[in-house]
């Protein structure tokens, strides 16, 4: 049983990563942050690949990508602050 069942229908790719910073959380924490990140770009990178109009930002950098996602689409300091404990956590 997995807390990422709702992705498997429409993002599979995603929900394989998920599953397997899940499964490694107890056992290889470091491991499981590293899978949580890479599900996180993967994530971000989707985004951006879909709405290549609507988000322009050319940065490499996981952080100001998904800074540039939230002033110019959600612009929720919430969803920003949650996103950064993966990349603090990464």
């Amino acid at each position: 049983m997995s807390n990422f069942t709702f992705l498997i229908d429409d993002w599979p790719d995603l929900f394989a990563a998920a599953r397997e910073a899940e499964q490694d959380v107890n056992s290889a924490p470091r491991t499981s942050c590293f899978y949580a990140r890479r599900t996180l770009e993967q994530g971000v990178k989707w985004l951006y690949a879909i709405n290549e109009k609507t988000f322009s930002s050319k940065a490499p950098a996981l952080r100001l990508r998904i800074i540039s996602l939230c002033c110019s689409c959600i612009n929720s300091s919430t969803i920003t602050a949650r996103f950064s404990i993966f990349k603090i956590s990464a």
